[in-house]
Order: C-alpha cells, then structure tokens, then sequence
C-alpha cells in the first residue's frame, strides 16, 4: 500500500535527512572523496551552500603541538566578510575569522555564538567590527583527529539552526576534514624537489652530511646548503626532525 502524499510529507517533515538531501549528502561526500586539486574545494562547498543555504563560511583547520599550542592554521573562505584584519588582530593567527579565535580555546562539537547577546571576551573594537559585518550570530561545528592535534573548524553566518543543520553537518565534517588535509598534503609534496627526497631517505637511513655528500658527489658545504634549505621548506629544526616530518605527512616512504 503506497503512503498518502499527506503521510510522505509528514515523513520528509519530521526527519532529519529526507531523500533530496541524502542524495546531495552522497554527492558532496563523493566529491570530498575524489578530490583532486585546491579549487575542486569551491564546489564542495557550494555543495553544502545548496544544503545549509548559509550566508558566509569559514573553513579553518588547525594544528597543534604537544603543548596545546597552535603551530598552522589555513583557511578557506565563501563570502566571508572580513577582509582585513583589526589592527588589536594577531593576523598570523586570527586570520581575519574573530569566531575562530574567541572559539579557539574552547573544546566543543557544536556552538552557536551571538556576540551581541554572550559575554566573549576580546577586543570591544575587534567584536564590534564583526557584528558590523554581518558576524554576529552565527554557528560553528569542530572535527578533530583522534591524537586531538588537529581540528578543523566550520563557522557559518546565515544558517538556520535546527537539528536538521547539525545533522548534516555532522556527517560530512569528516569528510571535508580529510578533503582539506588531503590538498594539504598534495601541496606540501610538491614543494620538495626529487634530491631533496633522496637527501631525506639518505638521513633516515642514518647517513650524516660527509656520506650524503660523497653520494651525491657534491661538497659537504654544498650538501649543507641542500640540507638548510629542506629545514626551511619544512620549518624543521635538525635532520631527524626534518624526517620525522617528513614521514608524517608522506612525503618520503619508511626506510
């Protein structure tokens, strides 16, 4: 017996996820998973725009060391109206967002803000700039690896907040976690050459600067160079930390 019309809709009502947007969630998951450069970013989040019917949007994800303290923080923005950071901003670290860094000590999943009505603490200039734009009220949803070293973070203007929003918010934050750490790491493979990789496999494999050189049939002073250069590109201290680093992010394979 097929159901009424009156009975689909009651259906499509009090669910969380009705057919049209569990078919718009798989193609926005399909898209995270296939992802293949920055810009394929756009359109995963134009995907969530056609879900959510947001505003403006903030994607941060940020990383920490073992003390709890921020080491990277890159962004992705769609309409995101602060362009230019308070002068009171640490615009190394704020990135122009004031709900990331009046949210960024807190530890929560979900998080509705309004700036107007909440006692945040920061800068009365800073707060009342992001108001001014358009920033304040809004809803912020966090992913975090299981080491609690990395999280990303979804700030969102505009958006109605029911369950329906958390729901589909919830089941794609992964998602577009790992789309974003994945450019991450595309981008950071090409910014070492081919010698530079050999120089790394050679110093995990224990080799120090006179072996690679001889190797390599090239000065040790020259092999310094080579190798202070890798330090920069890595913001890496020494030899094992330039490989430790290294292996984390795939960049070279284990010895």
């Amino acid at each position: 017996m097929n159901p009424t019309l009156e009975q689909q809709v009651t259906a499509e009502q009090f669910s969380y996820c009705g057919p049209s947007d569990a078919v718009a969630i798989l193609t926005l998951i399909n898209r995270c998973i296939q992802i293949r450069q920055e810009s394929d970013l756009e359109g995963i989040f134009e995907s969530l725009r056609g879900l959510l019917e947001f505003d403006c949007l903030s994607f941060l994800l940020a990383e920490f060391n073992e003390e709890g303290m921020l080491l990277d923080l890159e962004s992705f923005q769609v309409n995101w109206p602060l362009k230019q950071p308070h002068p009171g901003q640490n615009p190394g670290l704020e990135h122009n967002d004031p709900i990331f860094s009046l949210l960024m000590p807190l530890a929560f999943e979900h998080h509705y803000w309004n700036l107007k009505a909440f006692d945040y603490q920061g800068n009365p200039e800073w707060r009342q700039q992001a108001i001014e734009a358009g920033l304040g009220e809004g809803y912020a949803v966090r992913a975090q690896t299981h080491n609690k070293k990395e999280y990303s973070q979804i700030n969102l203007c505009g958006v109605t907040f029911e369950r329906r929003t958390e729901f589909i918010l919830d089941t794609v934050k992964p998602h577009i976690h790992k789309a974003f750490t994945l450019v991450r790491q595309k981008r950071e493979q090409t910014l070492l050459e081919d010698r530079e990789k050999m120089i790394l496999q050679m110093l995990q494999r224990g080799m120090n600067r006179r072996m690679i050189a001889d190797e390599l049939a090239i000065s040790e002073s020259r092999t310094q160079q080579l190798m202070n250069k890798i330090y920069t590109k890595l913001d890496a201290h020494n030899a094992p930390h330039a490989v430790a680093i290294s292996l984390s992010k795939g960049l070279i394979d284990f010895a």
